[in-house]
């Protein structure tokens, strides 16, 4: 958790000229795995409310590496899917299941 802190505070500090990685992922389009962009409701919100947001759609399917510019987020990705495929074990053992129930029926993918 601390390595994904200072990786998107390293991004997010960033200088934003042209070619830098913030230019080459700024985007408002819902498809794109990864996307940077500034006042997220920019066209619906009567007054400005900026941030700046760096998103990455890690599941059920991660973006390619050479799309994102944190390493520490593709690994905290992984890290967190390991722990919610072993909660699923843990549940499904609990529940009187056997304990790949829950992965087995894809519960794991989301």
């Amino acid at each position: 958790m601390a390595a994904v802190t200072v990786a998107a505070r390293g991004f997010l500090k960033a200088a934003a000229g042209e070619g830098s990685d913030k230019a080459r992922l700024c985007s408002r389009q819902p498809a794109r795995a990864v996307k940077y962009h500034c006042n997220f409701d920019l066209y619906q919100s009567p007054v400005a409310n900026w941030r700046d947001t760096l998103c990455l759609r890690m599941a059920p399917d991660p973006p390619d590496d050479g799309d994102s510019c944190c390493d520490a987020l593709f690994e905290y990705a992984v890290q967190v899917k390991n722990l919610g495929s072993t909660l699923f074990e843990l549940l499904s053992y609990a529940v009187g299941l056997k304990p790949s129930y829950l992965v087995d029926i894809e519960c794991n993918q989301g």
